[in-house]
């Protein structure tokens, strides 16, 4: 499966409303570079057949991505990402800054023996917030997840497998041991897969996934009443990569896409 995060529609919404004000001007394509044959080089963001903005991706000389930048198509940009590494090339942190609100927020990263993540530590303008410690079952999957608020813990989550070793249930609780959102996965035989998102134990969405040879083609969001919502359709180039994700509303309408450009 895909591991990249899913385009959500609220998402590109907000990201909109960051380059509301731009001008499109002519994009400067990805320049060739040997050196970094196959890595992602520009995201451009549509709305209609007009390019509202994009992400530049900046990568070190062990092609490691170290900076990625949200720019109007003018060029100016609205936020930025920047990525450390430890010695193991494992992302140590996490920068973000966001031009608009002026704010920093700071992620750092530990691992375990095992590589794994350990601890994760999230910052606002240099003051610890909160941090989450993660634990592992036999096979080394994360089995829970909690999140602390100085000494005291806010909330944690569990996490079941299959016996294939394929995701089962995620359930959130609060500190009181109390449900309040659970996710369910069903695996079906026909190269789908849905997931189910609850509220407490209330259905409130879900998701329909489909692949082809593993590879994922469509998803298709509905509300707990069974109406859709709208879909992302998944396009690749001949190395199969990511070339184009397109959300389409309830009626077929396209509203935005999105397209990738790589080095080659």
């Amino acid at each position: 499966m895909i591991e990249k995060k899913l385009i959500n529609c609220f998402v590109f919404l907000f990201y909109l409303s960051l380059l509301n004000s731009c001008s499109p001007d002519v994009l400067v394509p990805c320049e060739n570079d040997g050196l970094k044959i196959g890595l992602l080089c520009k995201q451009y963001i549509y709305q209609g057949d007009e390019v509202v903005g994009y992400y530049n991706y900046y990568y070190n000389s062990q092609n490691q991505l170290v900076k990625k930048a949200l720019q109007k198509s003018s060029g100016i940009v609205v936020r930025e990402e920047t990525y450390q590494y430890n010695t193991k090339n494992q992302i140590s942190e996490l920068n973000k800054h966001d031009q608009n609100s002026n704010v920093d927020s700071t992620f750092k990263f530990s691992y375990n023996t095992f590589d794994s993540l350990s601890e994760k530590e999230i910052y606002v303008s240099n003051e610890l917030i909160t941090y989450t410690t993660y634990s592992y079952n036999n096979y080394n999957q994360i089995a829970s997840s909690i999140n602390h608020l100085g000494d005291s813990i806010l909330s944690f989550t569990n996490y079941n497998y299959l016996s294939d070793g394929k995701t089962y249930k995620i359930t959130s609780y609060s500190a009181d041991t109390n449900i309040t959102a659970y996710t369910l996965y069903d695996y079906y035989t026909n190269n789908m897969l849905k997931i189910e998102f609850y509220k407490g134990t209330t259905l409130s969405d879900y998701h329909i996934l489909e692949y082809e040879n593993d590879t994922l083609i469509k998803l298709s969001e509905f509300s707990a009443d069974q109406s859709l919502n709208g879909y992302y359709q998944y396009e690749y180039d001949k190395y199969n990569n990511i070339s184009k994700i397109s959300f389409y509303d309830e009626s077929d309408d396209l509203i935005y896409y999105n397209e990738y450009k790589y080095y080659y």
